[in-house]
């Protein structure tokens, strides 16, 4: 889970911290994969290969997080080049306010959110 998007009166919270003290659960932290670790991971995800425009657009849109980046390469399989910007872009509200950000398909996105 990330941090900033559960509220911190949220009850897995609760339960995460129950189950830390009674050491059944080890957290891990893990920081978003850098640009360079990004590029890397969509070149070998890619079954294809990619213009550096394109290996530019995920890193930008995924943010490092190798789920994401992953996603929109699978979704871009299908999908000739012109087409592919409009795969990345999806509105999406946060604690801050809506801004665009790549996102799963929609199974793996509601698990995420639930």
């Amino acid at each position: 889970m990330r941090d900033e998007e559960l509220e911190s009166t949220h009850p897995l919270r609760r339960m995460l911290h129950n189950l830390q003290i009674q050491e059944q659960v080890a957290e891990i932290g893990l920081q978003p994969l850098g640009p360079v670790e990004t590029a890397r991971l969509v070149e070998q995800a890619a079954p294809q290969d990619l213009s550096p425009e394109e290996v530019d657009l995920v890193v930008h849109e995924s943010q490092g997080n190798p789920l994401f980046a992953v996603e929109i390469v699978r979704a871009w399989e299908a999908r000739p080049g012109s087409e592919r910007s409009s795969v990345t872009h999806v509105e999406a509200s946060r604690p801050t306010g809506a801004r665009r950000r790549a996102l799963p398909p929609p199974k793996v996105h509601a698990m995420i959110q639930a």
